[in-house]
């Protein structure tokens, strides 16, 4: 265990550098959005926008890029099995300037 969280510090303390990371949370509500800009917002966490220069702090999953269903898999999953995640976001969203999950580690 202690192997593993090691490893897992090293890839977020990597990952900061080049983005925000959420640190180990439960996830909160999952909201879906199917309209031109098909997404899923993370409830109950928070990436510091700011420091991507985003005007809001909830994390969203684009479902427009090619991993979007294995990462949206991978947040149905922790969410049914009580598992915390760790979210990475590396840019901010033009469109609702918030933090796009770039990354899911689950714990």
């Amino acid at each position: 265990m202690k192997k593993f969280m090691s490893v897992l510090a090293l890839l977020c303390a990597s990952t900061v550098q080049a983005g925000v990371t959420s640190g180990p949370v439960n996830l909160g509500n999952l909201q879906i959005i199917d309209d031109q800009n098909p997404r899923v917002y993370v409830g109950g966490v928070t990436l510091d926008g700011a420091a991507l220069g985003c005007e809001n702090n909830m994390p969203v999953l684009l479902l427009t890029s090619a991993q979007a269903p294995l990462m949206y898999e991978t947040l149905l999953s922790a969410k049914k099995s009580g598992q915390q995640v760790v979210l990475v976001a590396h840019k901010c969203w033009d469109t609702y300037s918030t933090p796009v999950i770039h990354s899911i580690y689950t714990i």
